[in-house]
Protein backbone atom coordinates (compact mmCIF):
# COMPACT_ATOMS: atom_id res chain seq x y z
CA UNK A 1 0.00 0.00 0.00
CA UNK A 2 1.39 3.71 -0.95
CA UNK A 3 1.88 5.69 1.75
CA UNK A 4 0.08 9.32 -0.10
CA UNK A 5 1.91 11.59 2.56
CA UNK A 6 5.69 10.27 1.39
CA UNK A 7 3.96 10.35 -2.50
CA UNK A 8 3.15 14.39 -1.95
CA UNK A 9 6.24 15.03 -0.28
CA UNK A 10 8.53 13.48 -2.97
CA UNK A 11 6.50 15.04 -5.44
CA UNK A 12 7.37 18.35 -3.70
CA UNK A 13 11.07 17.82 -3.95
CA UNK A 14 11.24 16.22 -7.24
CA UNK A 15 9.60 19.66 -8.81
CA UNK A 16 11.49 22.15 -6.21
CA UNK A 17 14.53 20.09 -8.13
CA UNK A 18 12.98 20.62 -11.47
CA UNK A 19 12.60 24.39 -11.21
CA UNK A 20 16.10 24.58 -9.91
CA UNK A 21 16.96 22.55 -13.39
CA UNK A 22 14.60 24.65 -15.75
CA UNK A 23 16.60 26.51 -18.24
CA UNK A 24 14.19 28.85 -18.80
CA UNK A 25 14.62 30.45 -15.21
CA UNK A 26 17.83 32.62 -15.14
CA UNK A 27 19.42 32.94 -11.64
CA UNK A 28 22.61 35.51 -11.29
CA UNK A 29 25.71 33.82 -12.27
CA UNK A 30 27.64 31.46 -9.71
CA UNK A 31 24.03 31.44 -7.77
CA UNK A 32 23.46 27.16 -8.71
CA UNK A 33 27.05 26.28 -7.92
CA UNK A 34 27.29 27.93 -4.79
CA UNK A 35 23.78 26.01 -3.69
CA UNK A 36 25.40 22.93 -5.17
CA UNK A 37 25.23 20.89 -1.88
CA UNK A 38 21.75 22.05 -1.40
CA UNK A 39 21.07 20.50 -4.65
CA UNK A 40 22.81 17.49 -3.56
CA UNK A 41 20.89 17.20 -0.25
CA UNK A 42 17.48 17.31 -2.72
CA UNK A 43 18.50 14.61 -4.93
CA UNK A 44 19.41 12.57 -1.72
CA UNK A 45 16.26 13.25 -0.03
CA UNK A 46 14.07 11.68 -3.17
CA UNK A 47 16.57 8.88 -3.32
CA UNK A 48 15.86 8.50 0.26
CA UNK A 49 12.13 8.25 -0.53
CA UNK A 50 12.85 5.87 -3.55
CA UNK A 51 14.66 3.82 -1.02
CA UNK A 52 18.32 4.15 -2.63
CA UNK A 53 19.28 5.98 0.44
CA UNK A 54 18.94 6.12 4.29
CA UNK A 55 16.56 7.81 7.06
CA UNK A 56 16.98 11.75 6.84
CA UNK A 57 16.26 11.66 10.66
CA UNK A 58 19.28 9.12 11.26
CA UNK A 59 21.56 11.36 8.28
CA UNK A 60 20.61 14.50 10.61
CA UNK A 61 21.43 13.06 13.64
CA UNK A 62 24.98 12.21 11.87
CA UNK A 63 25.33 15.51 10.56
CA UNK A 64 24.99 16.94 14.00
CA UNK A 65 26.68 14.37 16.26
CA UNK A 66 30.05 14.31 14.00
CA UNK A 67 33.44 15.13 15.00
CA UNK A 68 35.00 17.40 11.94
CA UNK A 69 38.63 17.27 11.62
CA UNK A 70 39.36 19.96 9.38
CA UNK A 71 43.29 18.70 9.14
CA UNK A 72 42.02 15.57 7.79
CA UNK A 73 39.83 17.22 5.10
CA UNK A 74 42.55 19.71 4.06
CA UNK A 75 45.06 16.70 3.84
CA UNK A 76 43.24 14.95 1.91
CA UNK A 77 42.27 17.59 -0.93
CA UNK A 78 45.79 18.45 -1.47
CA UNK A 79 46.63 14.57 -1.81
CA UNK A 80 44.61 15.10 -5.07
CA UNK A 81 45.46 19.27 -5.96
CA UNK A 82 42.59 20.60 -4.94
CA UNK A 83 41.94 23.71 -3.27
CA UNK A 84 40.39 22.95 0.22
CA UNK A 85 37.99 25.33 1.43
CA UNK A 86 38.76 27.70 4.42
CA UNK A 87 37.73 26.25 8.01
CA UNK A 88 34.72 28.68 8.46
CA UNK A 89 33.41 27.96 5.06
CA UNK A 90 33.46 24.54 5.49
CA UNK A 91 31.46 24.93 9.11
CA UNK A 92 28.78 27.42 7.02
CA UNK A 93 28.31 24.43 4.67
CA UNK A 94 27.74 22.01 7.71
CA UNK A 95 25.34 24.30 9.55
CA UNK A 96 23.00 25.29 5.84
CA UNK A 97 23.16 21.42 5.25
CA UNK A 98 21.92 20.97 9.41
CA UNK A 99 19.26 23.61 8.64
CA UNK A 100 17.92 22.65 5.40
CA UNK A 101 17.60 18.59 6.25
CA UNK A 102 16.39 20.13 9.98
CA UNK A 103 13.44 21.99 8.37
CA UNK A 104 12.81 19.01 5.72
CA UNK A 105 12.61 16.36 8.34
CA UNK A 106 10.54 18.00 11.38
CA UNK A 107 7.93 20.90 8.82
CA UNK A 108 8.71 19.26 5.34
CA UNK A 109 10.15 22.92 4.10
CA UNK A 110 12.41 23.39 1.85
CA UNK A 111 14.76 26.43 3.16
CA UNK A 112 18.36 27.71 2.21
CA UNK A 113 18.13 29.25 -0.92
Amino acid sequence: MFNLKKIREKRKLVKYLARLQDKNLRYPNGYLESKKYLIDMIEWLIASYEGRAGDPKVYLESLINTKHHYDDYVDEMKRFNILPLSETEKLKILISEINFLYYWVYYKRIVGF
